[in-house]
This record gives C-alpha cells, sequence and structure tokens, in this order.
C-alpha cells in the first residue's frame, strides 16, 4: 500500500477511508449493479435497473506534476492510484467490448472503461507504462490533424502565448479592459478567460484572434513545443499492444459551431487517417468539448451515417445499456485522496443520471 492509500490527506478523506473499511464502498458498488438512487424529496429511492450500469472515465494529460499554463492534468502517481484502485475493484474493458456488451445486455458488475481525449505525447510515455503494468485496457481518441504534424492544439497554444508573454499588460479586446499579467496566477486568470471565449468561436474565426493574440503578447508562434502531441509511430506502438483508438475529429472544432459540410469532412477524415495509419477500422468518435451545446442532433445523425458505432460526451453521469451509444457520458472523481476517488466512483455510480 502507498502513502497516498495509508494517510488520508483530510478529514474527507478520513471518513471515506472509515467508510471504505467499514464496507460502505464495497456494498455502494454491489447495489449499483441492481438498483439506482434516484434524487430528491428528503431520502432517495432506489429505482431496480433493467440492466447493470457502466462507467467510462476520461483523462487527458498525465504529468509528473501539476504545472503553470496547464488544463486537465493528474499527476503520474494520482493516475497510477487511480488505476490500481480500477484493476482491483472493476471489470475493466475495452471501449469496442463495451459497446457489444450493452447491446447484447450482457455487461459483466462493475464494468468501467478508461479514456483519454485529444491524443498527448505523455499518454505514450507516463500513461501506457502504468496501464500495461497493470494490464488495464484504455481507448485514446486522436484529433488526428495534429499526430505527427509537429503542431499542438489551439488551447494549448493559447495558455503558451499567455506563459511567455512579453508584456506585464493585456488589453482584452472583449471587454476594452487592459489586465494585468504580472504573474502566474493572473497569467493564468486571463488566460482562461480568453480560452472561455474563444471556444465559442468557429475554427477559421479562432485561427484569426489566436495570430492576433500571439502578436499582442509579442510571442513568437514559432516558439510552440513542436512535442505535445503524439507521432503516428507511438499510436501504432501502443495499438499493437491493445490500446484503442478512435476520432476526435481532425482539427478538434465544437461541431455545433460548425457547418455540415465541415463536420461530415470532420467525421470522415479522421476516420481514413486512423484507419489507413492502424490498418483497422475506426468505430469510435468523441465530441470535441463534448457538451449539450457542442454537438446537435444532426450531428448525431452525420456520427451514424459516418459509421462510428458510439460517441462519446463529457456530460457527467453513468451510463445503462439501453441509453443512446451516441450520447454516452463520462467523467472522472478528480480526488487527492484514494479512498474519496473510490467513494465517489462507487456513489457516482449508484446515482441515477
Amino acid at each position: 500500500m502507498s502513502a497516498a492509500e495509508a494517510t488520508p490527506h483530510s478529514v474527507r478523506g478520513w471518513a471515506a477511508s472509515v467508510f471504505e473499511k467499514a464496507g460502505g464502498t464495497a456494498a455502494l458498488r454491489a447495489l449499483a449493479d441492481h438498483y439506482a438512487l434516484r434524487r430528491g424529496g428528503i431520502f432517495p429511492r432506489l429505482r431496480h435497473r433493467a440492466s447493470r450500469p457502466f462507467q467510462i472515465l476520461m483523462y487527458h494529460r498525465i504529468q509528473e506534476a501539476s504545472r503553470p499554463f496547464s488544463i486537465d492534468t493528474l499527476p503520474i502517481d494520482r493516475f497510477e492510484e487511480h488505476i490500481r484502485h480500477l484493476s482491483r475493484r472493476y471489470r475493466v474493458l475495452p471501449l469496442t467490448e463495451l459497446v457489444r456488451q450493452a447491446r447484447e445486455r450482457s455487461l459483466p458488475p462493475r464494468s468501467v472503461a478508461i479514456t483519454f481525449d485529444d491524443g498527448y505525447r505523455d499518454n505514450f510515455t507516463h500513461a501506457w507504462p502504468i496501464l500495461r503494468r497493470f494490464g488495464v485496457p484504455a481507448t485514446i481518441f486522436l484529433a488526428t490533424g495534429f499526430i505527427g504534424s509537429g503542431s499542438a492544439l489551439w488551447h494549448d497554444q493559447v495558455l503558451h502565448a499567455f506563459a511567455h508573454s512579453r508584456r506585464d499588460r493585456y488589453p482584452d479586446p472583449w471587454t476594452d479592459e487592459t489586465v494585468t499579467l504580472h504573474g502566474a496566477q493572473e497569467g493564468e486568470r486571463a488566460a482562461h478567460a480568453v480560452l472561455a471565449r474563444l471556444k465559442r468561436l468557429p475554427g477559421s474565426q479562432r485561427e484569426l484572434e489566436i495570430a492576433r493574440l500571439f502578436e499582442t503578447l509579442r510571442v513568437d508562434r514559432r516558439e510552440v513545443p513542436s512535442d505535445l502531441m503524439l507521432e503516428w509511430g507511438e499510436v501504432r506502438t501502443m495499438a499493437s499492444s491493445g490500446i484503442e483508438f478512435g476520432s476526435h475529429t481532425v482539427n478538434h472544432p465544437i461541431l455545433s459551431l460548425e457547418s455540415r459540410d465541415v463536420v461530415a469532412f470532420e467525421l470522415a477524415e479522421s476516420k481514413r487517417t486512423l484507419e489507413r495509419e492502424l490498418d483497422r477500422e475506426a468505430t469510435l468518435f468523441a465530441y470535441p468539448n463534448g457538451g449539450v451545446a457542442d454537438y446537435t442532433p444532426e450531428t448525431i445523425r452525420l456520427v451514424r451515417a459516418a459509421g462510428y458505432d458510439c460517441a462519446l460526451t463529457t456530460r457527467f453521469g453513468t451510463n445503462e445499456a439501453g441509453d443512446d451509444p451516441y450520447e454516452w457520458k463520462r467523467g472522472t472523481p478528480w480526488e487527492e485522496e484514494r479512498s474519496v476517488f473510490s467513494l465517489k466512483l462507487a456513489l457516482y455510480r449508484a446515482l441515477e443520471s
């Protein structure tokens, strides 16, 4: 047992550890395979499930430690604790197997799938060795236009611009205010405000704004790191050992903001690229950003027409076999203590989504 497992860091961690040792977390896991807890009123109510639930966990970057100007990262040691726990207490399935067994309503108890979005190189250098050590499968959704390209995703470019700005003030064109950039905390706050605005722009307009941002912040765009994303050789190496790969589009646009032709291209071209590079059918898809506003009923029709068997959102929750596989939910309890991670994972599984 690691020190992180043995020593809770908070009252909440201590309480979760006591609850786990008393058998409460295991009881929740067992309950969830047969009943869902309906919230509302003073006490939750139980609903008998027609089929076993399953969870899809979502990760992005796995790094040695959390860093400034970085989003959606998890330290290596915490990721290892997650995978150790999942390998001991859950049935971790490849996503393609989860799709098949959900369709056949033959899911085993405590079914879980592990996914990564975007295709960062640290999935190969940091996450994959841990997955191999515990014999745990996973699926990585690639924004194929960035794999082996030496280019970074647009949000990483924005973060780089603020992290390396040669200015101590940023004249915000959206608010006409001047934002100070004296320290990492102020710079990160400004960067995330800009990211939130850029996220809601169509890709072509966003690219113009990012180019202007680099000029404003006096940062050479050519200095953005070229090794953030996976190379195709690394993808093939992982694929040969059982890691699955799915589409996350070509350019990572928010599909609800794009024209029908752009969406169709992003879906078809990313699928063709995966099948050409890996010499196998690509049937798995994850919506970029993946919130309820980021895809539409027309998007779902186009995903089906492109030949994908499922499409994952970032909407938090647990799934059941009868749920639409083109709107499957995902999430991860990002907790410092393993006991809290264990409890929340079991609790979220038991709650009705």
